[in-house]
């Protein structure tokens, strides 16, 4: 049986609407919460990349976006950092002493901490808040040392795996709210796909290299169930490495 404790206290969402001068001090300790998270690490959790490789396989995105979103997925560094899933100030309570407790931890995976980053500064701007989104993520940047664009390398794949079909708790909850929040999610993922994130020209250009992406993924595949041959494993060393080096071209 699990054992939930009743946490006295507001959430830094309610605070922030009750005190709008006090944002940037509710933002800070937003973002320090974050980083202390971010700076566990626990192994026996489920693999973030896992997670979102399932979420974009669940959407109605097109065959080709899917693939290029999950080779992008597949050349995002390795890291084994404690990511909350659903960071926002709704889950971050403040007790009347000061105390500050995280809550709802059932997306909990470990990962790349600039997922989690990612997908907080999703959840900002789908509420609406789109001048703390960016408040957040300039002030998440400069604390962390970690470069905006390595987390913004991350929308749209989170956004992406936002679209993956709701549970059906999720849709119960409130259709409205859903497919607004879908809605949003769409248009993101849109405005991702029509910058230098993701083209239509990066993602289909000639049939050798969607052969070779092909090619890729199906060693991935194996790679990640440790069965490549070590012909195989050279291959694919060779195409992640090419489809990196042309990744890097296109965002300089």
């Amino acid at each position: 049986a699990l054992i939930s404790e009743y946490i006295q206290g507001k959430s830094l969402e309610t605070l922030m609407q009750e005190n709008p001068e006090k944002i940037d001090e509710y933002m800070e300790l937003f973002i320090n919460t974050q980083l202390e998270v971010l700076s566990k690490q626990a192994p026996l959790l489920n693999k973030l990349k896992d997670k979102m490789k399932r979420k974009i396989e669940e959407t109605d995105l097109s065959d080709a976006i899917k693939f290029e979103l999950n080779m992008r997925l597949e050349s995002t560094p390795k890291h084994n950092r404690v990511c909350h899933g659903d960071f926002n100030p709704s889950n971050v309570i403040v007790t009347d002493d000061g105390k500050v407790y995280v809550i709802d931890w059932a997306h909990v995976t470990q990962g790349n901490s600039s997922a989690d980053v990612a997908r907080t500064y999703l959840l900002f701007n789908l509420n609406g808040k789109k001048e703390e989104a960016e408040k957040y993520l300039n002030r998440f940047s400069e604390k962390s040392g970690i470069e905006k664009k390595y987390i913004q390398k991350w929308i749209p794949i989170v956004a992406a795996a936002h679209l993956s079909k709701a549970s059906e708790e999720e849709k119960n909850e409130s259709n409205e709210q859903f497919a607004q929040q879908r809605k949003l999610g769409i248009n993101m993922l849109k405005r991702c796909l029509s910058s230098s994130e993701i083209t239509t020209s990066e993602v289909v250009q000639t049939q050798e290299e969607i052969a070779e992406r092909k090619q890729m993924q199906a060693l991935s595949i194996k790679s990640r169930a440790k069965h490549l041959s070590t012909e195989e494993q050279q291959i694919f060393d060779m195409l992640r490495a090419k489809y990196e080096r042309t990744q890097q071209e296109q965002s300089n």
